[in-house]
C-alpha cells in the first residue's frame, strides 16, 4: 500500500438554492480543487461522486462540462457517509497503485430533493425509526450516556456547536456566518434533550472536493502535502456487539 496525499481542495456556496443543479455545484468545487492543486483537468484517472437524492451518472453530469471523459467515474451513496465513502474509495485506488491522481466530490441539493420540506415516516423494516431513533433523538441519548459514564455536561456538547460555527463565520461561502456563545447554543430550543436547535445540522444545498495523488506525483504538484494518515469505514449493525 503506498501513501496517498492531499494536494486540493475545492468547494461551491453552501445554502438553499434551489436554482442550482447538483452537476453545477460539483463543478465549482472541483474546478476549484483542480485549480488548487494546479493539475489540469485531463491529468486525472478516475472520479468518486457521493450523493443520495441526485439522478444517476453525477461524476458524468459534473465532468462533463470540464471537458473530462474517458476515464473511470463511479457514482457513491452512502448516507451520511457517502462523501467519506468517495474519499475512501479513491483513497484506496492510489494506495493500491490502480491509479496516481483523482478527484473525490461530495454534492447534494436537499433544496429540490424528494424529502424537502417532508417529514418522512421510517419504513417497516426500520426497526430504530419504528422506536423512534431518528437522528436527533439517537444523538442525544449518546449524549446523555456520556453525561452518566464520564461525567459530560451540556456545556461540553455545547461547545461543539460553538467551534462549528466559529468556523463557518471564517468561511465566506458558508451557509451561516454567525458565532454564538455557549449561553446562546443552550438557550436555543430544546429539540431532544439535551440537543438544542443550534447544535442540529440544516439542510443545504452544496459541494467539496478534494484532489488525492500518490507521492510521486504530491512531489511534483506540491510542497506541503497532506498526508491520510489512515482510513476505516465499518458497519455497526442494530444489536450486535462492536468488534
Amino acid at each position: 500500500m503506498r501513501d496517498v496525499f492531499v494536494i486540493g481542495t475545492g468547494q461551491s456556496d453552501f445554502g438553499k438554492t434551489p436554482e442550482r443543479s447538483a452537476a453545477q455545484m460539483g463543478r465549482q468545487a472541483a474546478l476549484e480543487a483542480i485549480a488548487d492543486a494546479g493539475i489540469r483537468p485531463l491529468d486525472l484517472q478516475s472520479v468518486f461522486t457521493s450523493r443520495v437524492f441526485d439522478a444517476m451518472v453525477t461524476s458524468q453530469a459534473i465532468m462533463k462540462d470540464i471537458g473530462v471523459a474517458r476515464i473511470e467515474m463511479v457514482n457513491v451513496e452512502n448516507a451520511c457517509s457517502g462523501g467519506a465513502t468517495a474519499v475512501r474509495s479513491l483513497y484506496k485506488d492510489i494506495a493500491a497503485g490502480f491509479i496516481d491522481i483523482g478527484i473525490a466530490i461530495g454534492v447534494e441539493s436537499m433544496s429540490t430533493s424528494p424529502v424537502a420540506g417532508k417529514l418522512i415516516p421510517p419504513d417497516k423494516d426500520d426497526l430504530d425509526g419504528q422506536m423512534g431513533l431518528t437522528m436527533p433523538v439517537l444523538f442525544a441519548l449518546q449524549a446523555r450516556r456520556l453525561m452518566e459514564t464520564h461525567g459530560a455536561t451540556p456545556e461540553d456538547f455545547a461547545r461543539v456547536s460553538v467551534k462549528a460555527h466559529d468556523f463557518g463565520a471564517l468561511n465566506p461561502r458558508a451557509q451561516y456566518r454567525k458565532r454564538f456563545t455557549v449561553e446562546e447554543v443552550l438557550g436555543s430550543r430544546m429539540i431532544s434533550d439535551p440537543i438544542t436547535l443550534l447544535q442540529c445540522c440544516p439542510n443545504t444545498d452544496g459541494a467539496a472536493a478534494v484532489v488525492l495523488v500518490s507521492a510521486e506525483i504530491a512531489e511534483k504538484y506540491s510542497d506541503l502535502p497532506i498526508r491520510i494518515a489512515g482510513s476505516a469505514l465499518a458497519l455497526r449493525g442494530a444489536g450486535l456487539p462492536a468488534p
